[in-house]
């Protein structure tokens, strides 16, 4: 997979994702609860993408923070667009919740290395040492008893 930059999701992303009724009423609801919503939600939902990705072992994180992976910039947008609305109250079209049930799809198979990532230009260090390895080895219980250990 080719190495790239990754991405941090702005605000103005999400206008891709919203119809213009939508973006006014939600900035409409921000500003009366007195509220950022994108500022309180997009650190947790790219936490949970950059998550999904790292559960593959195939896969390096982007060093720099709240960013994902150009490929899931869609996902990502989408899903902070579902919590925003959820804590405005808020209502997504039945076109939105299939994208969200799409991005959910696509997080599943990216942290079962099904679907595959851009690396970043900036991968994290690696904090693992490998080291000689573990071998595995089984064995049976065994009992003493007062038979076994007389005389000892």
């Amino acid at each position: 997979m080719a190495t790239v930059a990754w991405v941090v999701v702005v605000q103005t992303d999400l206008d891709t994702y919203l119809n213009n009724p939508q973006r006014v009423a939600m900035e409409s609801a921000a500003k009366r609860a007195g509220q950022d919503p994108f500022a309180e939600v997009m650190p947790d939902i790219a936490a949970r993408v950059r998550q999904k990705v790292a559960s593959c072992d195939q896969n390096q994180l982007s060093e720099t923070a709240n960013s994902v992976p150009p490929e899931l910039l869609w996902a990502t947008c989408v899903l902070i667009i579902e919590s925003m609305f959820g804590r405005l109250g808020m209502d997504m079209t039945d076109a939105q919740k299939e994208l969200v049930n799409k991005a959910e799809a696509d997080l599943r198979a990216v942290s079962r290395c099904d679907l595959t990532v851009s690396n970043p230009t900036d991968p994290e260090e690696s904090t693992y040492q490998s080291g000689q390895g573990v071998e595995l080895v089984s064995y049976r219980t065994r009992v003493a008893d007062s038979q076994g250990t007389r005389g000892l």
